[in-house]
């Protein structure tokens, strides 16, 4: 289960920045829930009601978060969920909403110690309304029935009476900004389903503004009309689902890929505060068939000093993989065969990048390959041996891509999967530790010359699903798994003809990501690893003698693959999340 990490040569990249907004975990919510209501800020929060899962049991339960933790505070004055919510921890709103996800017009403003509840709201809103506003000005933007109403209700700090209508009618949108001024991002109605609409609010009615990139629902919303944040959480269209933590930011203008939220692919999580400073709870973790998972985990957004080296989104592609192949560069670069998201469905496809966006691409591998590594440019790369998905068996063959086409290559002696790859080109290329179809490990060294495989010495380590960089005549191997199936921190490097046992890396890994120029310039990032697996791993560049730490991927990513020179700039995208089987959407890339 590979997803692609791509390398580029050196003049592509950029220097580090002396700090980023990033999000990073924070501090458990009380219990796990989705659908919440919220107020405040990214420092300082409320958020209470919810649902246990999407359409079940709603909370009365309430909790308070000071930037580092959560804990109990005041509860609502009934069990409800699917509401709209906005304002400030002194001045907050929380409207509509059922006790099991369904509508309602009971609405309370919150003022940091107790609940006041208004008269009634005089529409019925809820099934994932949203609103914006606080405890003075207070919008809904969407209300619930069969025919998903433009309609709205507003509160003027006195009394609820309807507002403006809608451009278009929705529920499960993103909302941000305030009563006067506000977003609503996406949604979906009975007609088209989950659509790309933006809408905003200028205190008086309602106009069409930028199409969000791709259709979108189930998201959360932070921020002002003129600079917001949302995550492409939900559906792509129709009833599939494409679940996705990918940010993107609003300027008033256009929309713009941002950074990966960390807690994995979610929907309708609770987001609080604004573009460059908030907090996100809870949420539904779902995909490739699994049934939701409704989570507790919390995650802050906020500026963080970067020290060697930053990860930041890139645009996710049409077409997520694991099990996967991919190679080239950050402008150039291909993805192939693999499995696909959500139904973990075998794949000989191929997908590019430009640099830009991903399209699919012309050329089929010869069967759907997966636990490979691949190497070389987008017009001339390879997948070396690996296994073949719809057999599960090992294959033992170089398989060639010229841009175009996909073609089986010589045959190696021994079919091999999970194995770890090396090499400068298609023609100057080897493997190293693999898994044999009878499940045992196989350390000996094969390169392949363009024409033909030879089998050379053994490693000195005995491991499968470790990395290798380098080249056929000066190469590093790191990490795997031992025989025992325990996590190594252990590295080797290769001369062109012997292994050598060299010093270990921090942290030990399987499946990773692994690249370089040769035995004394080696990258790694990813994989399985033995450290808590809900955090992200710090990247590791090796000297040629040592490991040293490296910039830490926003995503906790496993069974990644990569290919490059050097420690210079990195792609990384698809595969699954370590700590649960569900696929990562996004798109990452390294600068040092």
């Amino acid at each position: 289960m590979l997803t692609h990490m791509l390398r580029a040569a050196a003049g592509n990249s950029a220097p580090a920045p002396s700090g980023a907004v990033v999000w990073s975990m924070t501090g458990n919510y009380i219990n796990a829930n989705c659908y919440a209501f919220a107020v405040g800020t990214g420092a300082a929060a409320w958020s209470g009601g919810g649902a246990a899962t999407n359409g079940g049991a709603s909370y009365t339960t309430g909790a308070s978060y000071n930037g580092t933790t959560w804990s109990a505070s005041t509860s609502i004055s009934s069990a409800r969920s699917k509401g709209g919510s906005g304002g400030s921890l002194t001045a907050g709103m929380i409207a509509g909403g059922g006790s099991a996800g369904g509508t309602g017009t009971i609405a309370q403003t919150y003022n940091g110690t107790a609940f006041t509840t208004t008269p009634a709201m005089s529409l019925a809103c809820g099934n994932g309304c949203g609103g914006a506003g606080n405890a003075s000005s207070f919008i809904t933007l969407g209300n619930s029935g069969t025919t998903y109403p433009v309609t709205t209700t507003a509160w003027n700090g006195t009394s609820w009476s309807a507002g403006p209508n809608m451009v278009y009618g929705r529920i499960d949108g993103g909302s941000a900004g305030t009563g006067t001024d506000c977003l609503s991002i996406g949604g979906r109605d009975n007609v088209v389903g989950y659509f790309n609409k933006t809408q905003k609010y200028n205190g008086t009615s309602f106009s069409s503004s930028t199409n969000f990139p791709k259709n979108i629902g189930l998201n959360f919303g932070i921020g002002t009309s003129s600079s917001a944040c949302t995550s492409c959480a939900g559906f792509a269209s129709g009833a599939t689902p494409t679940y996705n933590n990918q940010n993107y930011d609003f300027n008033g203008t256009a929309w713009s890929i941002s950074v990966t939220s960390t807690c994995g692919n979610l929907y309708f999580p609770t987001g609080i505060g604004t573009s460059s400073s908030a907090v996100l709870q809870g949420g539904s973790l779902n995909g490739g068939g699994i049934n939701p998972q409704t989570m507790a985990n919390s995650q802050v957004l906020k500026s963080t000093a970067i020290t060697g080296g930053v990860w930041s989104g890139v645009p996710p592609p049409t077409l997520v993989r694991n099990r996967g192949v991919g190679f080239g560069t950050l402008t150039a670069a291909i993805a192939a065969a693999g499995q696909l998201a959500p139904a973990q469905a075998n794949s000989s496809t191929t997908d590019s990048f430009n640099g830009t966006a991903w399209s699919a691409a012309s050329g089929t591998t010869p069967v759907s390959i997966g636990f490979t590594q691949g190497l070389g440019t987008s017009t001339a790369g390879a997948s070396l041996l690996g296994l073949n998905n719809s057999a599960n068996s090992p294959l033992n063959y170089i398989a060639l891509y010229n841009g175009s086409a996909w073609s089986t290559g010589a045959s190696n002696s021994i079919a091999l999967s999970r194995i770890a790859s090396f090499g400068s080109s298609t023609s100057a290329c080897g493997v190293i530790c693999g898994f044999t179809s009878g499940g045992a490990i196989n350390r000996t060294t094969y390169t392949f010359n363009g024409t033909a495989w030879a089998a050379g010495n053994q490693n000195t380590l005995s491991a499968y699903a470790g990395c290798a960089s380098g080249t056929t005549s000066s190469a590093v191997f790191s990490c795997g798994f031992n025989s025992a199936a325990a996590l190594q921190v252990w590295s080797s490097t290769f001369d062109g003809t012997t292994w050598t046992t060299s010093g270990n890396s921090a942290t030990g890994r399987a499946f990773l990501n692994g690249a370089g120029s040769s035995a004394s310039s080696a990258f790694i990032s990813g994989g399985n690893s033995t450290t808590t697996a809900a955090s992200p791993v710090a990247a590791s560049e090796f000297n040629g003698s040592a490991w040293a730490s490296k910039g830490t991927p926003t995503v906790s990513r496993t069974f990644n693959h990569q290919t490059t020179s050097g420690s210079t700039a990195a792609l990384a995208g698809g595969g699954l999340y370590v700590t649960t089987p569900v696929y990562v959407f996004s798109v990452e890339q390294y600068n040092p």
